[in-house]
């Protein structure tokens, strides 16, 4: 989306371009993978806040293209999640294991969903209302992942 000394903001899922008022341009937050501010144009702070959400990035730079600073999602959180998953996961915690792969997954259709144009995504969900159920099947020895 280009246009000078367009404010860009959020209405509802989607990042908006405004010129003198009128919208200009649309894209569904999922479809973004950075923003680049060249020059005057500006981001309002609701449309910031989104970004950060969803852990887009926001680059600014000048009229020429130098790079003047960049504005993004804080990354801390998903270090101490991670070593708190692997430490439950050295104890031989089954149903944690499922979970992650599930989450793993999730983040996969969501990055296809981002960056991978206009594929078809089948559902992950079977039967039931539990997504991935289906990975973690009982046995005689309690819970094993399912292809194990």
């Amino acid at each position: 989306m280009r246009a000078d000394a367009a404010p860009l903001t959020k209405r509802g899922a989607r990042l908006v371009l405004l010129h003198e008022g009128d919208q200009i341009a649309s894209r569904r937050l999922l479809d973004v993978s950075h923003i680049g501010v060249f020059g005057n144009a500006s981001v309002r702070s609701a449309a910031l806040r989104a970004c950060f959400e969803a852990g887009i990035a926001v680059l600014w730079f000048s009229y020429g293209g130098w790079f003047a600073g960049f504005a993004g999602p804080l990354s801390g959180g998903s270090v101490e999640l991670r070593a708190r998953q692997h430490r439950a996961a050295a104890i031989g915690a089954p149903e944690l294991a499922a979970a992650f792969v599930a989450g793993k997954i999730r983040n996969c259709r969501t990055l296809l969903r981002r960056h991978g144009g206009a594929i078809e995504i089948p559902s992950i969900r079977h039967g039931g209302s539990q997504p991935l159920a289906f990975l973690v099947e009982p046995s005689r020895r309690g819970h094993r992942l399912a292809g194990g």
